[in-house]
């Protein structure tokens, strides 16, 4: 089994460059603008970090930690660098050919960060409240 280097500081799971991978894909997926916050703010990378800590099994949390490894180092070859190095828009061009249905394993796993990516956004109380809800369910954000 591959390393995991140890939670960041503040961080449940998450280790630094996790975080930091957290945040290229947040701000290139929910960009600023929109919503009062964008997907990259540090309160969303350490709900992200609360998600996977809480909500995922121990194995799957661990799974999802090495499918952020995979976006990081995956741009090495075609893009010249890693994910986090890139810009905003050879991000979003890693994430398309993620998000291509016509492979299927890839595609899963792409999925699979853009739930945890939603659970940990749209948990937020700046965002709940910009969408005019009254309350959600879950979260740490409280809102009500």
């Amino acid at each position: 089994m591959l390393h995991l280097d140890a939670p960041a500081v503040g961080a449940r799971i998450l280790s630094v460059r996790e975080l930091a991978i957290v945040r290229a894909i947040g701000e290139a997926l929910m960009p600023p603008g929109v919503f009062p916050i964008d997907g990259g703010a540090p309160s969303v990378a350490l709900e992200i970090d609360r998600v996977v800590a809480e909500v995922l099994e121990p194995l799957h949390a661990r799974g999802f930690r090495y499918l952020l490894r995979s976006f990081e180092f995956g741009p090495l070859t075609r893009q010249h660098g890693l994910f986090t190095s890139l810009p905003l828009d050879r991000r979003r061009e890693v994430m398309a050919v993620w998000a291509d249905p016509t492979f299927l394993p890839r595609r899963i796993g792409w999925e699979a960060i853009r739930a945890v990516f939603g659970m940990a956004f749209f948990s937020r109380p700046e965002v709940v409240q910009a969408m005019g809800w009254r309350s959600i369910c879950g979260g740490s954000g409280g809102a009500a």
